[in-house]
């Protein structure tokens, strides 16, 4: 009768540990900026933070007052139109590109997890720092990898207002 009863608790035990990991495999519980940022005009947030990486391609990131946030890369966006950037809605279901953030001082602080080719090996998501230079400006200078190397960078987001910016709804948002 103890083996059954050891037997279960291992299970249990087992079960416990697993359910932190969600169907990507990841940790959601490595997020430790989700809840914690407080809204206080700090940076603009009625529109996306973008920079240029080629001709018509760009980075963007859209920053929200409930602490999450998208960024992502694409091609042939026109940043001259008063619209905003859609979201592809396949984008929202799954776990690369959301993350979450905080401010302290005036530095903006992320953590995603990046696409691996879909793949998800690493345990803990990528952080990125950047200053806040002013409202409308963010200038990222600190990667640190899931192996807690730190990589230099030297990108300048600026501000784009826009109208009928895609709400924050993603899967991060479940756990």
């Amino acid at each position: 009768m103890k083996t059954i009863y050891k037997i279960v608790l291992v299970l249990l035990i087992f079960s416990v540990v697993q359910c932190k990991k969600d169907k990507f495999g990841i940790d959601m519980s490595k997020f430790t900026y989700k809840g914690k940022f407080v809204f206080n005009n700090q940076i603009k947030m009625d529109g996306y933070f973008y920079r240029c990486i080629g001709l018509n391609d760009y980075c963007i990131a859209y920053f929200y007052k409930d602490g999450i946030l998208y960024a992502g890369g694409d091609t042939n966006i026109n940043i001259n139109t008063t619209e905003c950037i859609l979201i592809n809605p396949k984008e929202r279901n799954i776990p690369y590109g959301w993350g979450f953030f905080v401010i302290e001082n005036n530095i903006l602080k992320y953590q995603t997890f990046l696409d691996s080719g879909g793949l998800f090996s690493d345990p803990e998501p990528d952080e990125f720092w950047a200053e806040i230079v002013n409202d409308s400006t963010l200038h990222f200078y600190k990667h640190i990898t899931t192996n807690k190397d730190v990589l230099d960078m030297n990108d300048t987001y600026h501000f784009k207002t826009c109208e009928n910016k895609p709400d924050s709804m993603n899967i991060l948002m479940t756990y």
